[in-house]
């Protein structure tokens, strides 16, 4: 033996560090984080304890990580321990595989690895210890495994929202086939294989499950429309839910059917649902969900199996999300909220405390922008005299204000016909409850929502104003529409800027300089605004 001790995951008390041999049960999608990669390996070595590994990595063990298979056994050595949480038979770890000065490395048993023959493991480092005593381990576990196999393939079948299971099956002459398996439910008689809205993909036909937060009736030309707001609890966007911050992305669905605009009218807000036959598509750079004639939405109980399954992916997911800063801020917050002499400080002192120590918003990423690889500039640099104009900068920024300061003004009626953008309450419009009206300008009937705005930024160096005119949905993930007439569009948009106006809260933004159509190319006529940047909240 190579005289390394490894641990069982129901034996990491007291340890920091450890060595573990677990089955691969679940791998996670690859995230981005900063400049790395993370995905996220939920491991077992019996049928019940799980451990969560959270392996950060660059693209060099990319293939690696992705060939990992459902029965597949590693060796993860040097493991950092994060969290244990015996009650729940869990333990949470995480390793940089570009650390080397750590030593975290995994190792690859494949389920078609023939260790009896001399078949090799395959690894993330190329010096890597295989010996007997290990080789033994593997053969114990593949044998237990027969037990085993069948209970995790029920666990993840009956996780059939997120999870999907890639398994390896040997069920061919030629040897093992690899197939990507998605687990399936059964609503009235139809099978259907759900998909999650982290995962929809345009121009595709799905099954959801998911929570109403919102539901609108519209009329329009197009006749009358429903519109319901889901939430499923995947995703990396935080999002407002009755005052409290809630992680995960929401989508909207449209349908301009009756029968299915009758269905809707009679679900709760708040409800779960479950939707076969659904078209996702793009409009105006939106993504969302269109539900026709052959689509369906049924009325799920909160106690159904897919919804707890739901809720659990959802309390996973958090506990992989929100463990590292649990682990590397926890002792100085224990610190800064007790006093020298161990007495507690006092309440005004603990809710500034708590909010900067807030797990959600501490070191939040709030946005995201096509250009992760540009390095940041400063505003001092950017209002350089010197600078040349036109020119693109990539900034980190905290919110200071917006303008107009009414946040329903944020949307103005635009002209298609000659581009005038006029406030929503001018001379010709002292209706603000009525829809469209022509242009002002113009006369002509073809008018439409566009947003258009300003926030104003700051940074150490100073502060910027910045327009949101043509990239302003794509920021937003809206769809322009009357802020006066649509309630859930303006509560969308206060809450996120609610999370905006979060103290020491900062994130990156793009903007490009020009100056203004039809002035002199003089410095107080250079205008800024934003592009290729997206809120995530």
């Amino acid at each position: 033996m190579s005289g390394v001790i490894y641990r069982k995951i129901n034996n990491f008390a007291g340890i920091s560090l450890c060595n573990v041999f677990v089955y691969v049960i679940y791998v996670s999608s690859i995230k981005q984080k900063g400049n790395k990669n993370l995905v996220t390996i939920i491991g077992s070595d019996n049928d019940k304890d799980i451990i969560k590994i959270n392996v950060f990595f660059s693209d060099r063990d990319k293939q690696f990580l992705e060939s990992l298979r459902f029965g597949a056994i590693i060796k993860v050595q040097r493991l950092k321990i994060t969290k244990i949480e015996k009650e729940k038979n869990s333990s949470v770890g995480k390793g940089d595989l570009d650390d080397a000065s750590r030593g975290f490395n995994i190792v690859s048993i494949a389920t078609d690895c023939d260790i009896k023959h001399g078949d090799l493991p395959t690894s993330t480092t190329k010096h890597f210890t295989w010996d007997e005593g290990e080789k033994k381990i593997c053969l114990d576990m593949r044998e237990k495994w027969q037990n085993y196999s069948s209970i995790w393939a029920e666990h993840l079948k009956s996780n059939s929202h997120t999870m999907q299971l890639q398994q390896q099956t040997n069920n061919t002459s030629g040897g093992g086939t690899t197939t990507a398996t998605t687990t399936t439910a059964t609503t009235g008689k139809v099978k259907n294989t759900f998909t999650s809205i982290e995962n929809l993909k345009p121009n595709t036909f799905v099954s959801l499950v998911a929570k109403i937060l919102e539901k609108t009736f519209t009329i329009g030309n197009g006749g009358k429309r429903a519109t319901i707001k889901l939430w499923d609890g995947t995703g990396q966007d935080v999002i407002w839910v009755n005052d409290q911050p809630t992680l995960g992305n929401t989508i909207f669905v449209n349908t301009w059917e009756q029968n299915l605009i009758n269905d809707i009218d009679s679900l709760e807000q708040d409800s779960w649902v479950s939707i076969t036959g659904a078209k996702v598509s793009i409009y105006k750079d939106i993504l969302e969900i269109k539900l026709y004639k052959n689509s369906k939405i049924f009325h799920l109980d909160d106690n159904s199996q897919l919804v707890q399954t739901v809720l659990k992916n959802y309390r996973i997911k958090c506990d992989i999300d929100t463990n590292d800063n649990e682990d590397a801020g926890g002792e100085e917050k224990s610190r800064k909220r007790m006093k020298t002499d161990g007495s507690s400080e006092n309440e005004e002192e603990k809710e500034e405390e708590e909010e900067e120590y807030d797990p959600i918003y501490r070191d939040i990423k709030v946005t995201e922008t096509h250009y992760p690889h540009i390095t940041t500039t400063t505003i001092a640099d950017v209002l350089s005299k010197n600078q040349k104009v036109p020119n693109k900068f990539k900034l980190n920024v905290s919110f200071s204000q917006h303008i107009p300061l009414n946040v329903q003004d944020f949307s103005r009626i635009h002209c298609r016909v000659c581009q005038y953008a006029a406030d929503y309450y001018d001379s010709s419009n002292t209706n603000r409850d009525q829809e469209l009206i022509s242009c002002s300008a113009c006369g002509s009937s073809q008018t439409d929502y566009i947003f258009l705005f300003k926030l104003i930024l700051k940074d150490s160096t100073g502060e910027i104003p910045i327009i949101f005119a043509n990239h302003a949905n794509y920021f937003l993930n809206m769809i322009p529409c009357s802020l006066y007439n649509n309630r859930d569009s303006l509560s969308s948009i206060e809450s996120k800027l609610k999370i905006l106006k979060k103290p020491n809260l900062t994130f990156d933004i793009c903007i490009m300089s020009y100056y203004e159509s039809g002035k002199e190319r003089l410095p107080e006529n250079v205008k800024y605004q934003a592009f290729d940047t997206k809120l995530t909240i």
